[in-house]
């Protein structure tokens, strides 16, 4: 798709017009961010889970104004930092689901339009750390588990609180790569089977393995997923980080709510980390124009 004047590449009116009304038919207000929490969404979520891709792909297809973008802007970049350092302070590996979800609830409260992403990532070193690809896959020993999230929030297609602080087992690899990747420029990219299926997995599969064709006899949601949201690319000095988005997740509690060990970020609970430091900031920082 070629940019919008809006600036946000995934525009697409014939996809925003079939979403809208689809809700419409089903009652539901899709006229503000955060309307997955309404009852009449909810009430539909409870049988039909999948009508959370459908508010992820309006996120991704709707049209913005480029006011609605820059206010969006500083609101992400304040909520992702805080995160961020959050992550980074907190020490361990593997938080890329909490932090999402986190961030996501943050930025619903903020009312920014964003969905948690699901995604598998594919890093590209500085060619003086590694020429090797560091691969985090979706289909490893047959599960599907998506090993890494991060959050979708025009104007940014990617907003990757916890790259670097991925399990890579190399200090110089680790190093190489930023706390925060903040995406804006969409950079497609197709993605191939060693993104998505562990070499163990491949070669259980036998000669002439098709991740494609192993998914729509295993796993067809997940294949559709990975059709309608398009891979894309983070950049960072040196490297890059390629995704494919696999599914859509989050929190179902509202931000106030996550008050558990498991959502907590350098010991604060996502609340606190909201009111202390990013309503502050917010309330201090200038506006981007």
């Amino acid at each position: 798709m070629n940019a919008t004047p809006a600036g946000w590449p995934l525009t697409n009116p014939k996809e925003q017009a079939r979403l809208e009304g689809h809700f419409k038919e089903l009652g539901i207000d899709f006229s503000k961010p955060g309307f997955h929490d309404s009852t009449a969404f909810l009430a539909v979520e409870r049988v039909r889970p999948e009508i959370l891709d459908d508010y992820a792909r309006y996120v991704e297809v709707r049209a913005y104004s480029e006011a609605d973008l820059q206010t969006a802007q500083r609101k992400i970049e304040v909520a992702a930092r805080v995160v961020s350092a959050a992550v980074n302070a907190d020490g361990r590996h593997g938080l890329c689901v909490t932090a999402s979800g986190v961030l996501s609830r943050m930025l619903d409260e903020l009312g920014v339009w964003n969905f948690s992403a699901k995604a598998t990532m594919t890093v590209t070193f500085p060619p003086s750390v590694s020429l090797e690809k560091r691969f985090f896959f979706a289909l490893d020993t047959g599960n599907f588990v998506a090993p890494h999230a991060l959050v979708v929030a025009p104007p940014f297609l990617a907003v990757d609180t916890t790259a670097s602080a991925q399990s890579y087992g190399d200090k110089a690899m680790e190093q190489a790569v930023p706390p925060l990747i903040l995406q804006k420029q969409l950079i497609p990219y197709r993605w191939k089977d060693e993104d998505i299926a562990s070499p163990l997995v491949r070669m259980s599969q036998g000669h002439g393995f098709s991740v494609r064709r192993y998914l729509q006899v295993r796993n067809p949601l997940m294949l559709k997923r990975m059709e309608e949201f398009p891979g894309r690319v983070g950049v960072f000095d040196g490297g890059s980080a390629a995704y494919v988005i696999t599914g859509v997740g989050g929190y179902t509690e509202k931000l106030a709510e996550l008050d558990s060990e498991n959502t907590m970020l350098s010991g604060k609970t996502p609340i606190e980390l909201f009111e202390t430091q990013v309503l502050p900031q917010l309330a201090t920082s200038p506006q981007r124009v």
